[in-house]
């Protein structure tokens, strides 16, 4: 049965097979697939079928790549060029978007729902911003609709990008519900620790987020107390590691 798992750098050969097949009209060439991978491993996924082809010894040449999904962060409204590094060497500080770049699966792996379990794992990944983007190739607005998506309109610098991805491009949004302000706290941590190497703050301020972006909103107690604790641990790590503390 295939399933989804966090793609690997020894995938990406199958990643690329994957890809001339699906995008044989907008090739990308295997270093960005790379780089999005090394800058964002969380947002790049693999979907694996552990009983397809192979030498039968069990290892990795066993596993057949049947689809992918790759996405990160970015500034809003600032998606990449088609087939073109982001370079810097990391993720913006201030970026303030999640984009799904990329989604492709193999015609013999679809119909199970494998597309939309692997968009789901993608969206959750993304709750920590306000909005997700896409841009919708080969006539799929109607697909993307249902998963929240809607198209908006676009400056000239985006447009120009846009053309790059072939006609009929369309740049869509899905507005992530309830992150407003949560938005807001996500930018401090990021700001307060400097960057991510504080793996322990970011997992847990990223997981009560979540939670808190449930239920109750973003308003009373628990948005209170949500944002006491991890201002006050951001602080502690801005104070430990600044001398300048989180100004």
């Amino acid at each position: 049965m295939p399933t989804w798992r966090p793609m690997r750098e020894s995938d990406l050969p199958g990643v690329m097979r994957v890809a001339d097949e699906i995008h044989r009209d907008l090739p990308e060439a295997e270093a960005v697939f790379r780089e999005r991978l090394a800058l964002f491993p969380a947002g790049c996924l693999v979907l694996v079928d552990d009983d397809g082809e192979g030498d039968g010894d069990g290892g990795e040449s066993d596993v057949v790549v049947g689809g992918y999904v790759v996405s990160f962060p970015i500034r809003r409204g600032r998606p990449p060029a088609l087939n073109a590094l982001l370079g810097g060497g990391e993720i913006p500080a201030d970026a303030d978007q999640y984009y799904l770049h990329d989604l492709a699966v193999l015609p013999r792996f679809r119909g199970r729902g494998a597309a939309a379990e692997g968009i789901g794992r993608v969206l959750e990944v993304a709750q920590r911003y306000a909005s997700v983007c896409l841009i919708s190739v080969y006539g799929t607005v109607a697909f993307w609709r249902r998963f929240g998506f809607v198209p908006e309109p676009v400056d000239a610098a985006l447009q120009e990008k846009l053309r790059g991805y072939g006609p009929g491009a369309t740049y869509m949004v899905r507005r992530n519900a309830g992150l407003g302000g949560l938005e807001v706290l996500h930018q401090l941590v990021r700001r307060g620790t400097g960057n991510l190497q504080y793996g322990h703050l970011w997992s847990a301020a990223s997981a009560i987020l979540s939670w808190c972006s449930t239920g109750s909103g973003t308003s009373g107690p628990a948005w209170l107390a949500t944002s006491t604790l991890i201002f006050g641990t951001c602080t502690t790590q801005c104070v430990s590691n600044r001398p300048d503390g989180c100004s």
